[in-house]
């Protein structure tokens, strides 16, 4: 080796020595969209971008902390177009945290979408724009910071299948007067409801001289709950994403495989239209490692914005069985899930606090895999695809004998507190989703939330449909203020739960505003379903419920207590549908018909639960004004 480049090597090493000892001497840095990634960090020569923050810090985690660590990130937006990930080697330690935070009072923002540029406009009113051939699997815009809608058809409301196809599952005829004759098939996608879930599948063709369409992929994938006519004999469906169809003010689609039309609102100019199409498939991802054993520990985020995710949807269409579980091709069980915009697995002592995740295709966040004593806090969940929260997970593998939460139930998260937190506008395209779901896990605490406006249930609790024991336990579930849920899909509520619990609680829930909606089965406040066992339903409040406040399916032994239930005079304020009414223990329940709702107890009841439900004091004006 020559003496010039033996030197350099020496240099360079001594610098990046000088460097990692000056850097473990300092306990917080900073990060600005106007920084650079070759400063020093301070707050006067900050880093770029946060991932090479994360690469410094990880410097000094490989010496041994002896101290907390802080980084402060400057407002801004910061694009990026893969998940920002953290692992083992970015953990704190039992006694030292690592924290990423907003700076002062700035909102720094994480966009994982892709602005779309060269619009121009067209003969009929709309504007045009070219993107890039990755992109042009795009299946959501947002326009000036809002959600545009796909191109649909009807605009409002749902045709009805005629008749479906002898296997149930293939075809179905539609009624001539629904569809346009000269309309093409490509790019068109059939969103069909089901009961309490959709499938989006694209379609193949459609046979106008028979009335006939045909999807690309059968409609259930083969499960008998989930074929054409299993809930009702002319269930509903509409259409999305062809140019005809785009027709309202606000409405997007595709007309070819690189070509994107708008349908601009009032107002809007082509100068300042600030589209943005979502690239990455995930935001942010802490994963420890479960090969080794080793978690990512006391490792927190403050302050921060998530916005703008992707989901990759599957080439032959989304067929949705519950909460956004779904199988891709023919029936597999439910293995599937929606990939959350910032996800948790395999962590201890982690938080997310004060963060606002939104404009997302996939779910909100998820606490998965063998997470726990973590907490999501003060925090903005909004306008989600799929699921809001997760917590916990289901099975790991589709046909194993023996689940992994029978051979290793310690793996199962535990601890997780999801408490004071905004969460609405969920489902906005898999109405089956939940604001929080929560699967194999235990000591779940959801305390004082707002869920709303949402397709489907509020929250779900449980993950078998039978009494089997499961690590599923202790979850409690209160001082919660749920309403206007349900809004598209039936056989659902406020709160749903599943199987064998022993030891959780629904106490203390506020919830009203439950309707009529679509398919077979009613909706309630509480909908307490097959195999539900061992949990106590005390002072919550329920009203303005098109049905009985509570229902219960093949459960088990449950006690209902204190609860003050409104209920119309023709309805029972308990619905048993295949359940032991002696299994239902029922104490000191005030029932009030909705005639009587004027009655001044239940005046008073209702402003008493209005003052200890929901977002508290400390967090309600701060999240329910935030933009």
């Amino acid at each position: 080796m020559k003496f010039k480049q033996l030197l350099f090597i020496l240099v360079v090493n001594f610098l990046a020595t000088f460097m990692i000892l000056n850097f473990s001497i300092a306990k917080d840095f900073y990060v600005s969209p106007q920084g650079k990634d070759k400063n020093i960090g301070t707050e006067d020569e900050p880093f770029a971008t946060i991932t090479h923050a994360r690469d410094i810090v990880r410097e000094i985690v490989k010496q041994g902390l002896n101290e907390n660590i802080t980084v402060y990130i400057k407002g801004g937006v910061y694009s990026i177009t893969d998940p920002i990930i953290f692992g083992k080697q970015d953990s704190g330690s039992d006694k030292f945290s690592i924290t990423y935070t907003a700076y002062e009072n700035d909102i720094p923002a994480f966009s994982g979408g892709k602005a779309i540029k060269g619009w121009e406009k067209r003969a009929d009113g709309m504007w045009q724009a070219r993107v890039e051939k990755s992109d042009s699997k795009c299946r959501e815009l947002f326009v000036n910071g809002k959600r545009a809608k796909r191109a649909r058809h009807p605009n409002e409301g749902y045709f009805r299948v005629v008749e479906a196809s002898e296997d149930r599952m293939s075809y179905f005829s539609f009624n001539q007067e629904d569809i346009p004759e000269n309309i093409s098939a490509e790019g068109i996608e059939l969103v069909f409801i089901h009961d309490w879930s959709i499938s989006r599948i694209p379609v193949a063709t459609i046979d106008f001289t028979n009335n006939f369409l045909y999807p690309l992929s059968k409609i259930g994938r083969q499960h008998f709950m989930m074929v054409i006519d299993g809930y009702e004999k002319h269930p509903r469906y509409f259409l999305e994403n062809s140019p005809q169809f785009c027709d309202e003010p606000g409405e997007w689609c595709f007309i070819s495989k690189n070509e994107i039309i708008y349908y601009p609102r009032p107002g809007e100019t082509i100068k300042q239209i600030n589209a943005i199409a979502p690239v990455a498939n995930q935001l942010l991802v802490v994963r420890g490692d479960p090969g080794n054993n080793c978690p990512v520990r006391n490792l927190h985020f403050k302050g921060l914005v998530f916005k703008h995710c992707a989901f990759n949807f599957p080439e032959n269409g989304y067929a949705g069985v519950q909460a956004t579980f779904h199988t891709n091709e023919e029936w597999q069980g439910m293995g599937n899930y929606i990939a959350p915009a910032v996800e948790f697995e395999m962590v201890e002592n982690c938080s997310f606090e004060n963060g606002i995740i939104r404009h997302v295709d996939g779910a909100g966040i998820g606490f998965g895999r063998q997470c726990s004593d973590c907490s999501l806090t003060g925090s903005i969940i909004s306008d989600i695809g799929g699921n809001g929260v997760m917590v916990g997970e289901a099975r790991r593998k589709k046909r194993d004998k023996e689940q992994w939460w029978q051979k290793a139930p310690e793996q199962a998260s535990s601890r997780t507190t999801i408490k004071n937190n905004l969460i609405e506008n969920c489902g906005t395209e898999y109405f089956g989703a939940v604001g929080i779901w929560v699967g194999f896990a235990n000591k779940t605490e959801i305390a004082h939330n707002e869920i709303r406006d949402l397709p489907y249930t509020g929250i779900s609790v449980g993950w078998i449909w039978n009494p089997t024991p499961t690590p599923c336990k202790q979850n409690i579930v209160q001082n919660n203020h749920i309403h206007h849920v349900m809004q598209i899909l039936s056989d659902g509520g406020g709160i749903y739960t599943l199987g064998f619990q022993p030891g959780t609680k629904l106490r203390g829930n506020y919830i009203h505003d439950v309707p009529i909606n679509l398919g077979r089965a009613e909706s309630n406040g509480m909908f307490l379903d097959e195999g539900t066992t061992d949990i106590v339903i005390k002072n919550n409040v329920i009203l303005n419920t098109a049905c009985s406040p509570l229902r219960f399916h093949k459960a088990g032994k449950n006690l209902v207590q204190n609860n003050i239930l409104a209920v119309k005079q023709s309805d029972p304020h308990i619905r048993y549908n295949n359940t032991d009414q002696k299994n239902i223990t029922q104490i000191k329940n005030t029932i009030i018909k909705t005639e009587k709702q004027k009655d001044s107890q239940f005046k008073r009841a209702i402003t008493k639960i209005q003052n200890s439900a929901g977002i508290e004091l400390m967090y309600r004006k701060k999240l329910l004004n935030k933009k």
